[in-house]
């Protein structure tokens, strides 16, 4: 029923925005963040993100992309305190992931009609430049380039290509 759905759409979306508060809060020093949280609030903001495309924007450009600004690369980012050295592959690994959906979602939708093609084509380009981003993120900061995240460059670079 479109009630139903209405409902669930509201629950995504206040789901989305305090998982967002909650990676945007200071944690106690003795939190380990990792994939078990970070990773599971960054899911589940992306997942349920009413403008998903947005989101992945800001989480590239505000916080992945100044972790390399901070005191030796370490973080944490000024507007989200759960992204720093630690919690960085989580972080990279969800996002990263998240442009690969996104662009299998562009896909799905009807490119026959000019109007569409044409939204599709500069999402496209969007995602390039998003993914452009993160790799070059690796390849100029050094202490950011570890083998785990080069690996997942290689994974999704891959997928993202051969869709």
């Amino acid at each position: 029923s479109s009630d139903a759905k209405a409902s669930s759409t509201d629950f995504g979306k206040k789901l989305s925005g305090v998982s967002e508060k909650l990676l945007k809060e200071h944690w106690p020093e003795e939190t380990k963040m990792n994939k078990s949280n970070v990773g599971k609030l960054l899911t589940l903001f992306l997942e349920h993100s009413p403008d998903r495309m947005s989101s992945l924007t800001r989480l590239v450009n505000d916080v992945l992309l100044e972790l390399p600004h901070t005191e030796k690369c370490k973080g944490p980012v000024d507007n989200y305190p759960t992204c720093s050295s630690s919690s960085f592959g989580s972080y990279y690994t969800v996002v990263i992931s998240y442009l690969w959906k996104e662009l299998l979602k562009l896909f799905d939708c009807d490119t026959k009609n000019p109007a569409n093609a044409k939204t599709m084509f500069e999402k496209m380009a969007e995602l390039i430049n998003l993914l452009q981003s993160l790799f070059d993120l690796t390849k100029e900061n050094e202490c950011l380039a570890k083998k785990a995240i080069l690996l997942q460059q290689l994974k999704l670079g891959s997928k993202f290509i051969e869709t």
